[in-house]
């Protein structure tokens, strides 16, 4: 397992550990002295057992670390030398190491210590084994732990499910009609399944909408018993007790390091089993006959009744005494809290356990600075520094011999830096362990492993400082293919002009995906990109390549690019074709009009009426013919735009058409119709209107009535 993974992970789990038992301490606290009404109880303890794992979420993901916080040495962090630790000596100065320990902290030395544990070298000449870090191999048991009691658990549901397998539907059945009339009570509107089974020896409810009951329960219960029963499992699927139990009991197995989970999850099972005696008491009006039936119940129980926790009406048989005898003498626990209050209570334990509950995070062990920028300059072959690799680059330089880092860090300056022609602001001076680490990822794009490289370019692009342009363009050459692409994309968060040129090169990359990432980059430029490289790409293998160029022209402006695209009409992909019909009415050069207009025929209905409204956003002139032609469009869209266009340059020509459109199918057509003949000022349109008085649509006759009072 990756070090900086295994690390972050034990961190997580760690910190949900303190949190839960947190949360979990004082929800017991609270239920054993305080809080004593089972729905107040039950709303506290899922507040707890959900909050460990929000808390530790929002803590984590927020950056939060209170007092007491703690992190787990994982990676190597970079100090300035003054920083150093204990009589650790000062770093000799780059020209007096020995260049054969120089290599020890090369590309992959480095990249171990930003973004993993601390492992052993590898064995002379080859990588070798290497020996997992304690870190790793906590991670890696609780992860298997966690895998084998959750598989258990699902095999034993799996054992219940395959026991019930044989139960028969009791639909028909009177004891079918009293849950309908139940569920109806309760303004229940979904379909609750009863189903009977010989296989358990108390009612169930399952799922999302079915209870199952004991084939005893048909015949050695009294009508009054067997309503409470159905009641009681009722509010089990109202409150959703089956999904609350199966959620909590794969939390109790992934987090099996958390005993109080175990604990919740017995409280929130006997605080259901209260709020549903009482919910099936007020629908009985007494708690009489369900206190008979449970007594009846406990008689048929067995030893083991299923194996796993399910919402049963007596799964837990040492509630059966204390429940029964809380309903023989109306005693429904405290006095209720309301809702708000508890609500209010939960939300503020939790907010207050983010602030205030310690935390656990993964941090790196100490490095001197200076020895970092030291072997990343000498991390190329030529012995340049990271920043000096590539034209126009900054300086990251060693340090000189008198020992001063700082100096060397925040002098760097570029154009880039600057500000000047940049797409971004650059990083702010004066963090130098910002500095060192973006070197140190700029020398792990020099990794051996493609994997880290690719890592060290997305981290880059996610820093977006334009210091890690030389590297990164350095990097567009990588020999794996996923690391230009990673590249690529990381220059165009940047947004640094210099990456212009390099990012058009890539455009003849011979894998389709690094060509496709190149022109979505260059599209972040725009101003800075010429055409003459995109118009190349409209004749490119790869349809996705070719629509990304059309698309990219348009934005780009250039008229000279009217010609390719008007060729691009004609492409095989119907993307491909619209887009470019969208390009040229970007540039809005009138000497397209012709060629946009032959699309108009374009067996794709996106494509033509893309063409239709790119004339129109162009007011381009629009031949009679072409709108007769549109008229007659089998797209009900195309018809109802052709006809708003007829009304705007009306001629006589179009009437005959007009006055079919007054059945067409589409409502809309319809009625642009009626306004298209209202604007044309011949007898024939008339006539036409007349007749639209007697269409079967009351908006085409009510338009029509309007248009000849409007101009009789």
């Amino acid at each position: 397992m990756n070090g900086a993974l295994a690390t972050a992970t034990l961190g997580l789990l760690l910190t949900y550990a303190i949190h839960s038992t947190v949360l979990l301490g004082l929800t017991w606290l609270l239920t054993r002295r305080l809080v004593s009404a089972p729905a107040s109880r039950d709303l506290l303890w899922k507040a707890a057992l959900l909050g460990g794992l929000i808390t530790t979420v929002v803590q984590t993901g927020w950056g939060h670390r209170p007092s007491g916080s703690f992190s787990l040495v994982a990676a190597a962090a970079i100090v300035p030398p003054d920083q150093g630790t204990g009589d650790m000596e000062p770093p000799a100065p780059a020209r007096d190491r020995d260049p054969s320990k120089a290599t020890d902290l090369g590309a992959g030395g480095v990249a171990a210590r930003v973004a993993g544990a601390v492992e052993p070298p590898a064995a002379p000449g080859g990588r070798g084994w290497r020996s997992p870090s304690p870190t790793a191999l906590a991670v890696g048991g609780w992860s298997v732990l966690a895998l084998l009691l959750t598989l258990s658990y699902l095999a034993r549901r799996l054992i219940l499910r395959g026991r019930l397998t044989e139960r028969r539907s009791l639909a028909g059945d009177p004891l079918a009609d009293t849950l309908d009339g139940l569920r109806r009570e309760a303004g229940v509107r979904r379909r609750i399944v009863l189903t009977a089974s010989q296989s358990i020896s108390s009612p169930v409810a399952l799922g999302f909408g079915e209870i199952c009951v004991p084939e005893a329960a048909l015949t050695d219960l009294e009508p009054d018993q067997q309503r409470s029963m159905l009641a009681h499992e009722l509010a089990h699927l109202l409150r959703r007790d089956p999904s609350w139990l199966h959620g909590t009991s794969l939390l109790e197995r992934i987090f099996f390091f958390q005993p109080l989970n175990r604990l919740a999850r017995r409280e929130l099972q006997e605080s259901a089993e209260y709020l549903c005696d009482d919910w099936a008491a007020r629908r009985a009006g007494s708690g009489v006959p369900l206190a008979r039936c449970l007594a009846k119940v406990a008689e048929w129980i067995e030893a083991s009744p299923l194996g796993v926790p399910v919402a049963g009406m007596a799964e837990q048989r040492s509630l059966l005494l204390s429940r029964i005898t809380r309903l023989l003498h109306e005693r429904r626990g405290g006095r209720a809290r309301s809702p708000i209050a508890v609500a209010g209570l939960a939300a503020a334990g939790l907010v207050a356990t983010v602030f205030v509950a310690p935390g656990v995070s993964g941090m790196a062990a100490p490095v001197e600075e200076s020895r970092l920028i030291d072997d990343a300059a000498q991390g190329f072959p030529d012995g340049s520094s990271v920043g000096q690799k590539d034209q126009g680059a900054s300086a990251v330089t060693s340090p000189s011999a008198s020992g001063s880092v700082s100096s060397s860090m925040t002098s760097s300056t570029s154009t880039g830096e600057s500000g000047e022609g940049s797409g971004r602001s650059a990083s702010p001076e004066g963090q130098p362990q910002d500095t060192t680490v973006v070197a140190a990822l700029m020398l792990a794009l020099r990794d051996e492993d493609a994997e880290v490289r690719r890592a060290a370019a997305n981290s880059l692009g996610n820093l977006a400082t334009p210091r890690a342009v030389p590297a990164l363009v350095a990097a567009l050459r990588d020999e794996d293919p996923e690391v230009r692409e990673s590249a690529a994309d990381a220059l165009s968060n940047i947004g640094d002009p210099r990456a212009v040129n390099p990012l058009i090169a890539l455009l003849g990359d011979p894998v389709a995906d690094i060509r496709r990432t190149a022109i979505d980059a260059l599209g972040q430029f725009e101003e800075q990109v010429p055409v003459a490289p995109i118009l190349r790409l409209l004749s490119d293998s790869d349809p996705e390549i070719r629509h990304s160029a059309a698309h990219l022209i348009g934005q780009l402006g250039d008229r000279s690019a009217v010609p390719a695209l008007s060729r691009a009409l004609r492409d095989e992909d119907p993307e491909v074709r619209e887009a470019a019909l969208e390009s040229l009415g970007e540039i809005g050069d009138p000497s397209a009009a012709s060629a946009i207009a032959g699309a108009l025929g374009d067996a794709n209905v996106e494509v033509r009426r893309q063409a239709f409204s790119t004339l129109r956003e162009m007011n381009a002139p629009i031949d009679e013919d072409l709108i007769l032609a549109t008229l007659s469009d089998a797209d009900a869209e195309l018809r109802h735009l052709a006809a708003h266009l007829a009304g705007e340059r009306p001629f006589a020509r179009a009437i005959p058409v007009l006055r079919r459109l007054l059945d067409d199918p589409g409502e809309d057509v319809r009625e642009a119709a009626v306004e298209a003949l209202s604007e044309i000022a011949d007898p024939a349109a008339r006539q036409a209107l007349l007749s639209a008085l007697s269409s079967k649509d009351p908006n085409v006759r009510r338009k029509a009535a309007e248009a000849l009072g409007e101009k009789p």
